[in-house]
């Protein structure tokens, strides 16, 4: 794969497992336990997706998606929402999200929406339709 991934997660067990799971899949991992703290690594690490849970303390997921779009060089980043909590899908829908997914996830699902969402953005960057 070759493509890294900001988990923002504030369950720790939860995120070790993202990580182990896309690790092994040769993914480039990096972790915040909020949204807060995501915005202070995100333009140092450059991930070519984000993972994010919504309710998380000091900035939640919808607050920390609205600033990403504003911020430039980051307003099109991939972002797949990870939540427990279906009702936000069409909370975050009109924020541009790629992908909405439910807890629990299933790794082989985790990985093949990351593949879909990355194979949509080169596509995309191609002029493939």
């Amino acid at each position: 794969m070759g493509y890294s991934v900001l988990i923002v997660e504030d369950d720790r067990e939860l995120s070790r497992i993202y990580r182990n799971i896309l690790e092994r899949a040769n993914y480039t991992v990096h972790e915040a336990n909020n949204g807060a703290e995501a915005l202070q690594v995100l333009p140092e690490v450059a991930p070519d997706i984000l993972l994010i849970d919504m309710l998380m303390p000091m900035l939640g997921g919808e607050a920390l998606l609205q600033r990403i779009r504003q911020m430039p060089g980051l307003g099109d980043m991939r972002v797949v929402v990870l939540t427990a909590y279906p009702r936000f899908r069409e909370k975050v829908l009109y924020l541009g999200v790629d992908e909405f997914l439910v807890k629990p996830i299933k790794p082989g699902v985790l990985l093949e929406t990351l593949a879909n969402v990355m194979s949509a953005d080169e596509n995309q960057a191609e002029g493939v339709e």
